[in-house]
């Protein structure tokens, strides 16, 4: 590893995994060389990779998602919402909010399937009342019309005889 890592600073080419990889089969009298993993795996291979490469820095900061506040009523969730999105938006968060999320979903579902089995309760038994219960009273009334004589039409052939 060491005469590829010399040979690509006589070059002045830059010193990367995939660089000494390449420099590396290229040099060994067998064509196996070193892998990336190997450089990676062993520690006085990775320091020694680490002094001579040009990048010093760090990788960029992942974004992490806001948390959702811990007091949240419930999750909203759409019928007709994104889904290619929501996955995006899931696989950028952290293991621990994914679990929290969850969490919240499951604990939402439990109070609505306990919601719905409540009313479907309630309902059952509003139905058995009802079919027990002896059936109203027809409670009939004259009109107001039938007090007093026969009308044009209702009259009676025993009433108007003697006339």
């Amino acid at each position: 590893m060491r005469h590829a890592v010399e040979a690509l600073a006589t070059a002045q080419r830059a010193v990367s995994l995939a660089a000494i990889a390449t420099t590396s089969k290229a040099i060994d009298p067998t064509g196996r060389g070193i892998s990336t993993s190997a450089i990676l795996g062993n520690p006085a291979a990775r320091t020694y990779y680490e002094q001579h490469r040009r990048w010093n820095g760090t990788r960029p900061a992942r974004r992490t998602p806001r948390p959702e506040p811990q007091g949240a009523a419930r999750p909203r969730i759409s019928a007709h919402r994104d889904v290619a999105r929501a996955r995006q938006r899931y696989r950028r968060w952290t293991k621990g909010l994914l679990i929290e999320r969850l969490l919240a979903v499951e604990r939402a579902y439990a109070e609505q399937e306990d919601r719905w089995l409540r009313v479907n309760d309630e309902l059952l038994a509003w139905q058995l009342r009802a079919a027990a219960a002896p059936p109203p009273r027809v409670i009939v009334r004259a009109d107001s019309t039938d007090i007093g004589g026969p009308h044009h039409g209702d009259e009676s052939p025993v009433a108007h005889h003697g006339d």
